[in-house]
């Protein structure tokens, strides 16, 4: 089962559940699976044997037969789990076995919906792909409350050495880890944090590594992989808080399917606004062949100004807008208004959008603006690979959400964000490829996993990062 088309704004499932720091990450994390993931989405599917001399070719199936088997993320089967599969026309349910497994017979080929739920665990639904006549999924669920207990901030990932043939490299990165309560946990050791090798080939266009045009730099994708265990320099304490000027851009589109748990979450941060800090509130929205920024106020630091324009606002609406030159429009205005504030102050812009309506390719521009005007690209989106490579080139932060209620995990920390007041911990990692995988002026996506210690099973917090090479 292949991931699901983007421009659908349909949410893919993981491919792979990740029970173990040695697991494979197969596929993106998009919004709607947050606590579940298919671990073998390959069906049997139909015979292509060929046929008699003059017979008249096999039928091509319109339904089949789909097996569903629901585990907890330790591999245990949960019996008595409530599943359904429904099209527009089509709707069947069916509850678990005590081997955790129940089949669903005449299912219609195409665009499916799954949902599971069971009690005990966060429930699960995603839209995918039914392809055969047998197809059989393994689908792993979270328990309830796992989605609040922690998710790593990169607040800031750098090359330290590369091999000449471009076969090893050895990077450095500082996280922070937040709780459900979005303080950060101090008592995290090496043993809970991990690199995650992944099959790049899942990553997007460009794999795990790619050069400076973009581009892959080997025939496998730009596959990498860890080359040895994690280098963990412990916690480290926060920096002086400093006061910050934000720009916030806030996407408004139909693929704002999360518009009000971002919303809420953004709310939450904005009384939390000090007075010696500016906050900007913009919307970027499709207009006629471009995209339309516009201001929802002036920065200040009165953050109920920006709450009360945003009760203003109606549902989102129209298609993604083209999110680039708008990114480069709020850097430019956030640093006239930091100017105005103190050059000493911290200039970030956030971006507040779906990482696939932003671009594909790399945007060397907009870093070097950025950088130019001492402006850091920051974002905590659903697994946000557009914007992360304009983060890694700017010195911001990236987070990515697996559920959305950890929106307002991340926002009630978005102050201390802001402000660089998170205590984080340090760690170095080398990875490794063939030769030519790493070059200058280069990127790299890497997988990072910190394991939360807790009373619930749960998976590792998994985050998705860039690092600009030098």
């Amino acid at each position: 089962m292949g991931m699901n088309d983007r421009a659908t704004g349909e949410r893919a499932p993981i491919a792979a559940a990740l029970h173990s720091r040695t697991a494979t990450l197969r596929s993106w994390l998009w919004a709607g699976v947050a606590a579940g993931s298919l671990a073998g989405c390959g069906g049997t599917g139909a015979g292509t044997g060929g046929s008699a001399q003059g017979s008249a070719p096999p039928a091509t199936p319109t339904s089949g037969s789909l097996t569903l088997l629901v585990r907890d993320v330790v591999e245990t089967p949960i019996p008595g789990a409530s599943v359904t599969v429904r099209t527009a026309t089509y709707e069947r349910q069916g509850v678990t076995a005590s081997t955790g497994s129940v089949t669903l017979p005449d299912v219609p080929i195409g665009r499916v919906t799954v949902a599971v739920r069971a009690a005990g665990f966060e429930p699960v639904e995603y839209g995918t792909i039914l392809r055969g006549a047998q197809d059989s999924w393994s689908i792993s669920l979270e328990a309830e409350g796992a989605w609040a207990l922690g998710r790593p901030v990169v607040l800031d990932a750098r090359v330290l050495d590369r091999a000449a043939d471009g076969t090893t490299l050895r990077m450095g990165a500082d996280i922070a880890v937040l709780g459900g309560n979005s303080e950060p946990l101090l008592s995290l050791t090496a043993a809970d944090f991990s690199f995650v090798d992944i099959d790049c080939a899942w990553v997007g266009p460009r794999g795990c590594a790619s050069d400076a045009n973009g581009k892959v730099t080997a025939q496998n994708n730009g596959q990498v992989s860890s080359d040895g265990g994690i280098l963990f320099s412990g916690l480290q304490p926060s920096g002086a808080r400093r006061p910050y000027v934000v720009g916030i851009l806030l996407e408004r589109s139909e693929d704002m399917r999360d518009w009000d748990f971002r919303v809420a979450a953004l709310r939450r941060y904005l009384s939390d606004v000090g007075a010696n800090d500016l906050v900007g509130v913009a919307t970027v929205e499709s207009s006629d062949g471009g995209s339309n920024v516009s201001m929802l106020g002036p920065y200040t630091r009165d953050g109920r100004v920006h709450q009360q324009a945003l009760d203003r606002l109606g549902p989102p609406a129209g298609r993604p807008p083209a999110l680039l030159g708008s990114v480069e429009d709020m850097i430019r205005r956030t640093a006239e208004a930091r100017d105005q504030l103190s050059r000493g102050a911290n200039a970030i812009v956030l971006v507040v959008a779906e990482d696939y309506s932003i671009f594909a390719g790399l945007s060397e521009q907009a870093a070097a603006l950025a950088r130019r005007s001492n402006v850091r690209v920051s974002a905590i989106e659903w697994s946000n690979a557009g914007l992360s490579e304009i983060v890694a080139r700017s010195g911001g932060f990236t987070g990515e959400v697996y559920d959305r209620r950890q929106f307002e995990m991340f926002f009630g920390a978005m102050d201390r964000l802001l402000g660089g007041a998170l205590p984080f911990y340090r760690i170095e990692m080398r990875v490794k490829g063939g030769a030519g995988t790493f070059v200058a002026g280069g990127n790299l996506r890497a997988f990072v996993g910190v394991r939360i210690p807790a009373r619930i099973p749960a998976r590792m917090a998994i985050t998705g990062f860039d690092v600009a090479i030098p």
